[in-house]
């Protein structure tokens, strides 16, 4: 099973909804990504939603049920749609485990310069407001990144590692999960989103050559 399939915590998708003509899905599919993406759960808007979309007043819920499962189905697509392109961006990644996180990161990089949308989108979804909806999306999504994570390091070479691969993946990962979590807060707030990207893998590298000196024998 891709990572991907395991991330669906809202409803199905509509049968009327995947039945509509492509271009006008898209459209509505768009729309939606953008208001969340704006104005995340709470703030955003199904009216504004339809306008933008220019479908009949009520077809949303028709196509989708309810504003909850609207969310979690456009969730679902862009992350769908993130980790496709990562997959399809990795290409002849290297053996060796720091090294392919720096590797990584340069792709994920790329990745949100592309579509800046679909990570605007996931940092106000994962915004901690204390809600039953933040903290399953935070807990479902999170576990789903760290799936992916695992699944693009699951083929490193074992050699030199003091404490074998799993060990060492846990470890590394646990680390930089916070690392992680304070770069997206910078990114939140920065105007020069390339600059702050150049530096996180600035820092990503510094971090990293810490725990080579400590893992590697």
């Amino acid at each position: 099973m891709h990572v991907s399939d395991r991330l669906v915590i809202g409803g199905e998708p509509m049968d009327l909804f995947e039945s509509l003509p492509e271009v006008k899905k898209q459209k509505i599919l768009q729309v939606c990504i953008e208001e969340f993406a704006q104005y995340g759960f709470w703030d955003s808007s199904t009216n504004r939603i339809i306008r933008n979309a220019g479908i009949a007043k009520g077809s949303l819920f028709k196509y989708f049920g309810s504003k909850e499962d609207l969310y979690y189905y456009i969730l679902d697509h862009v992350a769908g749609e993130i980790f496709k392109e990562l997959s399809t961006l990795m290409v002849n990644p290297p053996d060796e485990l720091l090294s392919r996180l720096v590797y990584f990161a340069q792709i994920e990089m790329q990745l949100h310069l592309r579509q800046p949308l679909y990570f605007k989108l996931f940092r106000r979804a994962q915004e901690n407001d204390g809600t039953d909806i933040s903290r399953s999306v935070r807990e479902k999504y999170g576990a789903g990144a760290e799936d992916f994570a695992r699944e693009m390091l699951k083929d490193i070479s074992a050699e030199n590692l003091r404490y074998g691969i799993e060990n060492t993946i846990d470890t590394v990962l646990w680390l930089l999960k916070g690392f992680n979590e304070s770069f997206l807060a910078e990114l939140s707030e920065a105007n020069d989103i390339e600059l702050i990207q150049q530096e996180y893998l600035t820092r990503l590298q510094v971090h990293l050559d810490i725990i080579r000196n400590g893992i590697y024998k």
